[in-house]
């Protein structure tokens, strides 16, 4: 099955890929909906998916990232249209919505004067924190190939940002979150450059990814005492994330490659292909439905139940950025441009 997902090498385009990213970014949107009232089991299934739901994101960007395809100086224009400026923009939108919300609501992360700058320093911080995605996946572009040139080694590299982590993770001013992240963005790209290794670790056979999801449950189970006694640190959570990532790589190649799963594979398809726009404006959408039910409808929130306001939640986080982008953000060659970072 990875031999079909080489052969595509040529046109960049791998559909087990957008799978991939959309059981991701289905995830995120999940992971991001729990409300302190939220039921036990949801605040578990929460704390799973953080395991490894951004970890898969930086570990597949790291896999289609081609090293020397592009000049370093023309790598960098390009990223500044495709992230930078809609970085820029998205944060001046949201700046605005959250400003004239929080007059009227109860916001998570309202526009406050500390938090200004912060948004061009640590985004996860700041009003906007999810930005902090596209601000770390941007530096990391601006950074890898230099090192990569000086260092040559993946596997260096990879225990080099490791060493790092262990040193000090988020403790980095500025790339504290490149530190955090950049080991899985080489692990793509290594896994990407070695197809021997690959077709060992990703197959999409049953069977593995049957192995594969077990072993996680119990890798999960063995975090929590990890946890409890206190010396979880980042080479365990670079495991838990790679691991995870690997298992949802599998997985998606298994669907894929099941002809009975067409339906399943062509609506995580779509949410792949519109994850950047669901995942920077799904809080939107979740927001509204969380404000209607926990702070106008009040009365109706013990009626309806937890389940049916996740549902409505999260149905509205993915749904509605989807229908956004098609027939809005792509139909204007301004947001087009400025907002999708699209030529």
């Amino acid at each position: 099955m990875i031999d079909s997902a080489v052969q595509h090498t040529n046109r960049q385009t791998y559909n087990w890929v957008y799978i991939a990213k959309g059981i991701g970014i289905s995830l995120v949107v999940m992971g991001h909906f729990c409300p302190a009232t939220a039921p036990e089991y949801w605040h578990l299934l929460k704390r799973i998916i953080y395991l490894f739901h951004m970890p898969l994101f930086f570990f597949l960007s790291g896999f289609l990232f081609r090293y020397e395809k592009y000049p370093y100086l023309l790598l960098v224009k390009k990223k500044v249209k495709r992230l930078l400026i809609p970085f820029v923009f998205i944060a001046v939108i949201f700046l605005v919505v959250k400003y004239v919300s929080g007059l009227f609501f109860n916001l998570d992360n309202p526009v406050k004067l500390e938090k200004l700058f912060l948004i061009l320093l640590d985004p996860l911080k700041s009003f906007m924190p999810l930005l902090w995605f596209i601000y770390t996946l941007f530096l990391i572009f601006l950074i890898y190939p230099p090192i990569r040139s000086i260092f040559r080694s993946n596997l260096l590299l990879l225990c080099l940002f490791l060493f790092f982590n262990v040193l000090g993770g988020y403790g980095y001013p500025v790339v504290g979150s490149v530190v955090i992240y950049m080991p899985y963005f080489i692990s793509g790209v290594f896994l990407c450059e070695n197809r021997a290794l690959m077709g060992r670790i990703v197959t999409g056979k049953p069977i593995v990814c049957f192995i594969l999801v077990a072993f996680f449950i119990l890798m999960v189970k063995f975090s929590e005492i990890v946890l409890v006694h206190g010396w979880f640190s980042h080479l365990p959570s670079f495991i838990f994330g790679i691991f995870g990532a690997v298992c949802v790589v599998n997985i998606s190649l298994l669907i894929d490659s099941v002809s009975c799963l067409g339906r399943l594979k062509n609506i995580l398809y779509q949410l792949g292909f519109y994850s950047m726009t669901i995942y920077l404006f799904h809080t939107l959408f979740e927001s509204a439905v969380r404000i209607l039910f926990y702070q106008v409808l009040t009365g109706f929130r013990g009626r309806m139940g937890f389940e049916f306001i996740a549902f409505c939640a999260i149905g509205s986080g993915i749904v509605f950025p989807m229908v956004l982008e098609k027939f809005v953000l792509r139909k204007v060659d301004f947001t087009r441009r400025y907002l999708l970072g699209l030529a």
